[in-house]
């Protein structure tokens, strides 16, 4: 293939510049065949309204003839104007073709006589343009021909009319003089209905030549869309294919020690430039493979501390979230009052009801705030037991206890405790965590049970592929995800401020879960309960 030749210098153009030809050739395609799809209502559409338009023209004829008849046999002039009204919606047509048949048309002019012809004025435009696009097919030209001899014998008729109207208003009108027009005009209605007739089948024939005509043109369009995008795609798949696949090859021979192979450059784009690279790459490779042995192994070593680093950064910087929550909220709002209550105190002449009122306020601060140090303690606490010795605990007997435990709320409560611990029994783990985690789920679901509902917590264990797993399900409350979604588990958050709770429930049972090495995730629907489902690697 020439160096020079089109499909080499497409061949090493960029990949991008492949796919944007590639996509401007489908875009260019596609809005061909939606003008050609446009085009095709448009004209048809305008098919249809010269359909329609002859379905006025005829109508209006026959009108008039009627009532010019009916005028031969009345003399009453109404019928006379009645017969001038309706011939104006075809002189009105015939205004409009004999000015769209000149060379320079006033479209204008086109216009108001299709108007005074009774077409919609939206349709107007597609006539217009119908007629001046396509006046030299054989199909319109007919049947503007139709039309012309349509327009003639409409002269006649007025002419007939004129005399007829003459005749009547005569000094002494002859019978049969006015029978003699009447049968002209009889002759030239069956005329004009011969003449309609044929108009309409030729617009029919027309009109399904055009369908086909453009049903074909589309398909050839939309074949010729799909054959080029495709041919393309083809091309320019083939070509990153071919110099990926040689990459691929020559990385595998490399892989397998054959250091003195090289990948072959079939183009200029990305992909050639990368074999260039790649070829570069592995001559260095050649030099310097001990050292890169060595490099590599670093690299391993750095990489493993590096995602221990950012793993500690991650979670420390959760922390410190937490902690900046507290800090800023919790502990701002006790240790404020503390020093209100000082500031007056010590500046304020008060009484001593008022000082003692004032020293248990400032106590019931300092107990709050302690309250909350206790807490972050216990959190940093339970983090830093994580290498507590694991046994195997079972699910069964860890809810037994905590039955023992909070007898007297199950009983006060009327709870009902449902376990299925078939598919796993139990599992090897931090003991005290886990009875953690059981408790504060199985208490909130007490804690936040619906008024005159008595709570149904149902806990069953899993095992899928080898992933134990747990579900905690109660018939409570539940909780607005929508709105409190994203703070489920955060620390001192609370979802139901009509109930105590320091809110660090939920807290607690996720960075338990963590630390053991598990996910846990929740679905709730307000008074529909809620469900945590927590998995295990």
């Amino acid at each position: 293939m020439k160096k020079n030749s089109p499909i080499a210098r497409f061949r090493n153009i960029s990949i991008a510049r492949k796919l944007y030809f590639t996509v401007g050739i489908m875009a260019l395609l596609i809005a061909i065949e939606l003008m050609t799809l446009l085009f095709a209502i448009n004209t048809l559409s305008s098919v249809r309204t010269l359909v329609g338009a002859e379905g006025l023209w005829s109508k209006a004829q026959k009108d008039a003839t009627l009532s010019l008849e009916k005028y031969g046999v009345s003399h009453d002039e109404k019928d006379y104007q009645a017969y001038q009204n309706y011939l104006r919606v075809n002189l009105g047509d015939r205004k409009a073709r004999l000015e769209l048949l000149k060379k320079a048309p006033d479209l204008d002019v086109a216009r108001d006589g299709f108007l005074e012809g009774r077409f919609h004025p939206d349709d107007i435009d597609g006539t217009i343009h119908l007629v001046r696009r396509f006046h030299s097919i054989s199909y319109i030209a007919h049947a503007i021909a139709l039309w012309s001899k349509g327009d003639t014998l409409i002269s006649q008729l007025q002419s007939v009319g004129y005399d007829l109207h003459g005749e009547i208003k005569a000094a002494a009108p002859s019978p049969e003089r006015i029978k003699g027009l009447l049968r002209q005009i009889d002759v030239t209605n069956d005329q004009l209905t011969e003449i309609e007739d044929g108009f309409s089948a030729v617009l029919g024939a027309g009109s399904r030549w055009l369908t086909g005509l453009i049903l074909r043109l589309l398909f050839g369009i939309v074949l010729t869309v799909e054959i080029s995008g495709l041919s393309l795609t083809i091309f320019v798949s083939r070509d990153i294919s071919k110099g990926l696949n040689e990459i691929i090859r020559t990385a595998g021979k490399i892989a397998t020690g054959e250091f003195d192979i090289r990948a072959k450059r079939f183009s200029n784009d990305e992909i050639g430039i990368l074999a260039s690279s790649f070829n570069d790459m592995t001559d260095k490779l050649e030099q310097n493979i001990g050292a890169l042995k060595h490099q590599e192994q670093e690299l391993i070593q750095a990489e493993q501390e590096r995602s221990k680093v950012m793993y500690d950064l991650v979670e420390r910087n959760k922390d410190l979230e937490q902690f900046s929550y507290i800090v800023s909220h919790n502990l701002r709002a006790p240790v404020a009052n503390i020093l209100g209550v000082a500031e007056v105190i010590q500046h304020s002449s008060i009484t001593k009801e008022e000082e003692a009122m004032m020293m248990s306020e400032m106590f019931n601060s300092v107990r709050k705030l302690d309250d909350i140090i206790r807490d972050l303690n216990y959190t940093l606490q339970i983090k830093n037991q994580v290498n507590e010795k694991k046994d195997l605990v079972k699910f069964a007997d860890l809810v037994a206890d905590i039955k023992v435990s909070i007898s007297t709320m199950l009983k006060h409560e009327e709870v009902v405790i449902i376990t299925d611990f078939a598919k796993l029994d139990g599992m090897l783990v931090i003991k005290s965590y886990l009875y953690s985690i059981f408790y504060n789920l199985i208490s909130n679901s007490i804690k936040y049970h619906r008024p005159g509902v008595g709570p149904v917590i149902e806990i069953r264990s899993s095992n899928t592929g080898d992933k134990p797993g747990l579900t905690f399900k109660d018939n409570g409350m539940g909780i607005d995800l929508e709105k409190y979604g994203s703070d489920i588990f955060g620390l001192y958050r609370r979802f139901h401020f009509h109930i105590d709770g320091k809110g660090m429930g939920l807290y607690m049972v996720k960075t338990q879960v963590e630390l053991i090495g598990g996910k846990i995730a929740v679905s709730s629907e307000v008074n529909h309960g809620t469900e945590f489902t927590i998995s295990f690697a």
